[in-house]
This record gives structure tokens, sequence and C-alpha cells, in this order.
């Protein structure tokens, strides 16, 4: 019976009733920075995401009214389907086709 006492009290000799607690932040450190590392990086990967998706809903295009020359006056439009583009004075605004011709329909952006 008095060996396995011994033997006993020599395991807690070499374990150490002890924790060392500069050890197990450094590896709790190691843990948890890495995770919040990947949590700020996806978080922001789907923050920026969205602020693209807003920005590509608008894709301008440039519609002209006839001014001292015909199509010289340029008017920001668009080509989804809205009331027609007009400038300040209610004039409306085409956009210019393959041939450069101004005679393509435009709407008012949103």
């Amino acid at each position: 019976m008095r060996g396995s006492r011994e033997k006993t009290k020599n395991l807690y000799k070499r374990v150490g009733p002890k924790f060392n607690l500069s050890t197990m932040k450094t590896k709790l450190l190691k843990l948890v920075m890495p995770m919040a590392a990947l949590i700020l990086a996806i978080g922001t990967a789907f923050a920026l995401n969205t602020a693209t998706m807003e920005t590509d809903a608008f894709t301008p295009e440039y519609g002209y009214v006839d001014g001292a020359k015909p199509c010289s006056v340029r008017v920001e439009c668009d080509t989804e389907e809205n009331p027609i583009c007009r400038d300040i004075s209610g004039t409306q605004a085409f956009g210019l086709d393959e041939k450069g011709d101004c005679v393509k329909t435009l709407y008012m952006p949103q």
C-alpha cells in the first residue's frame, strides 16, 4: 500500500498541482486569434459585397437633347423602364444608337 502512495505523490510532483497561467493564456490566444481574424474577414467580405451590389444597381446611360446642334446637350438617363428621360426644361432626351443617331428611348434614373 505504501508503494502506491509514493507513486501517486511522485506523479503530482511531475505534473504539479498548480496551473501555469501564462501558458494557458498563450494557448487560448493561439486558438482564439485565428478564429477572430476569420470572423472579421467574413464580415468585411459581406459588407463590401453589399456595397458593390448597391452601386451596380444603377448603370447610367447618357441621353442627349437638341441644343444649338442636334444631340448636343447631355442628360443622365437610365435603360430600365421608368418615366421617359427629360432635361430640366422638360424636353425628351434620346440615347445614341449604333449609327450615332439620337433615336434610342431612355428613362429617368431612380
